[in-house]
């Protein structure tokens, strides 16, 4: 099942724990993929591949963070179209998602942007106070994956909104 979810697909993931997880899933299958990030820890995990293209978007390394920020980063992806975004969030907050770092949310505008479906890798504790900068709402998530520990009626406004959400198991 995995495999068809991935074959073929131009990836765009914006650097969060909760996708080291889809990129180990997604290299254990033996397909094509076209990867962009601007995580270098993902980066590093996508370029044990031996059948992907791989993307690291250039900027700026912030102090202390393997996530590349920035002008130039938003430039590639100006010119950049992603079947699909996988995309880690700090905070959401009824439809709002948010990032404490403008610089991080104004990547993850410009990776949503540039791809045709977004979905969001979400556990529970991201349900929560909204942080200092927002990057998108939720008409813009086709999905939204998350874990049994998701408060209820979060899931349930979700779900009511139109947005299709996923509860993975442990």
């Amino acid at each position: 099942m995995l495999s068809a979810f991935f074959a073929g697909l131009l990836l765009a993931y914006a650097g969060m724990a909760a996708l080291f997880a889809a990129a180990e899933a997604a290299l254990s299958l033996d397909i094509e993929i076209t990867a962009v990030t601007n995580s270098l820890e993902i980066g590093s995990i996508c370029a044990t591949a031996e059948n992907w293209r791989l993307y690291v978007l250039g900027g700026m390394l912030r102090p202390g963070s393997p996530l590349l920020t920035g002008e130039p980063a938003e430039h590639m992806l100006a010119t950049m179209h992603a079947d699909l975004c996988l995309m880690g969030v700090y905070a959401i907050t009824g439809d709002i998602m948010t990032d404490p770092i403008p610089e991080v949310a104004s990547i993850k505008r410009h990776m949503i942007r540039a791809a045709r479906r977004t979905i969001l890798l979400a556990d529970g504790s991201k349900f929560r106070q909204p942080a200092f900068a927002e990057f998108c709402r939720i008409p813009q998530i086709a999905e939204v994956i998350t874990d049994s520990s998701a408060p209820e009626k979060a899931v349930e406004e979700l779900r009511s909104s139109g947005v299709k959400v996923t509860l993975a198991q442990p």
